[in-house]
């Protein structure tokens, strides 16, 4: 699904932010 790949994009882009 291309929301899954968005979705697991953002989170690896928001993970790093978060730390």
């Amino acid at each position: 699904w291309a929301v899954e790949g968005t979705a697991i994009r953002s989170t690896m882009a928001v993970l790093p932010r978060m730390h």
